[in-house]
């Protein structure tokens, strides 16, 4: 079979990891598949990988046509809402995979409607946790072709990575932050409010440090927030990391203030390192984090309470680190994820679709 993976993105963050995983998976299993993205840094991890990499000179309705017609699949896989409703315009049978659950789901803005259209025209969906349709509007008419799968993580290469730390650039080889944020500068995940809550350990732990592994368009108003909490001193900056695991393994804990989160990948790579994970309640988080491995906290005080607790018992934080591993291991069967996919893949494209499409 061949297998286009559609994404809307130039950058390589967990998002891209997840999608490239998949068709790696999916070219062993002996599937012909291309990575069809933006043209930018995600090409050199994709073909690094030795999966193709398809380029679009822009995501548009026109451009992904034009990569339809030029590589023929006989079945696109899409890794988001956008993705998904361009390809409900090529005619060519298609999964759509739903990484995330943004604020308008709920609503009745002209995403809700896009959604409704391309859901309507999907082969099958995939969503990462339940939070997805439970918040979608019209959550219910997709309920039959829809199926709920984690993503899952690939903890060998996670270990291996946080034993190399000469993949760390040099100047932040050593760092062990008592605070990470892990995830790109953006509105969703909220880096603003993390600082906020720096300030606030830090009134409690006065030696309290952190850092922000992660680039993003939230960037300079990070560093100005940075500068107006008087944390130039506490909170390093590392910006995109190729490898991030081995500060991650040295860090404390995890906090996670997300606005919105279908899943929190970087939540279970934080686990899988024994890192105990202070997550807000929204989407999949709240499924991940568990009160043995940390704690979904609905207000700033829960974040900072139980992180000064962590940062200043080490019995209780070692006790957290070794639970958050055990639940880690819930999201390393990459086998199991893989038959999944494929087997909703066999049985999408209807018979005779693939040559009809090739005689075309």
């Amino acid at each position: 079979m061949r297998i286009l993976y559609l994404t809307p993105t130039s950058i390589f963050s967990g998002g891209e990891r997840v999608t490239l995983g998949i068709a790696q998976g999916m070219r062993q299993r002996g599937h012909e598949v291309v990575y069809c993205g933006l043209e930018g840094p995600v090409r050199a991890f994709v073909e690094e990988a030795g999966v193709p990499f398809f380029a679009l000179p822009a995501f548009t309705p026109a451009a992904v046509k034009k990569a339809v017609r030029a590589y023929r699949p006989d079945l696109i896989h899409t890794m988001d809402y956008r993705a998904s409703l361009y390809a409900s315009f090529t005619g060519v049978p298609f999964i759509a995979h739903l990484h995330n659950n943004p604020p308008w789901l709920s609503g009745l803005g002209p995403n809700v409607w896009a959604m409704l259209l391309f859901g309507h025209r999907a082969g099958h969906i995939f969503t990462v946790s339940d939070s997805v349709m439970n918040e979608y509007r019209f959550g219910n008419l997709f309920r039959p072709k829809t199926t709920v799968l984690g993503n899952t993580v690939d903890a060998s290469a996670i270990l291996g990575g946080a034993a190399c730390p000469g993949g760390v650039p040099e100047a932040y080889r050593g760092l062990a932050p008592d605070l990470l944020f892990f995830g790109r500068l953006t509105e969703q995940k909220d880096p603003l409010r993390f600082l906020e809550l720096v300030a606030a350990v830090k009134r409690q732990v006065p030696g309290v440090t952190a850092a922000m592994l992660g680039e993003g368009e939230m960037r300079p108003e990070t560093e100005a927030k940075i500068s107006e909490l008087g944390l130039g001193a506490s909170v390093t900056m590392t910006g995109f990391l190729k490898n991030p695991y081995p500060i991650v393994r040295n860090a404390k804990l995890l906090v996670m203030p997300s606005k919105w989160e279908g899943f929190g990948l970087t939540c279970v790579e934080s686990l899988t390192l024994g890192l105990p994970c202070l997550v807000s309640p929204v989407g999949g988080l709240q499924e991940l984090v568990t009160p043995d491995c940390g704690k979904v906290c609905a207000t700033d005080a829960e974040f900072v309470g139980e992180a000064v607790r962590l940062l200043t018992d080490e019995t209780y934080r070692a006790e957290r680190s070794a639970a958050a591993k055990q639940r880690a291991e819930c999201y390393t069967d990459i086998t199991a994820m893989l038959d999944t996919i494929e087997s909703v893949c066999r049985r999408v494209p209807e018979p005779g679709t693939d040559q009809d499409r090739r005689n075309g």
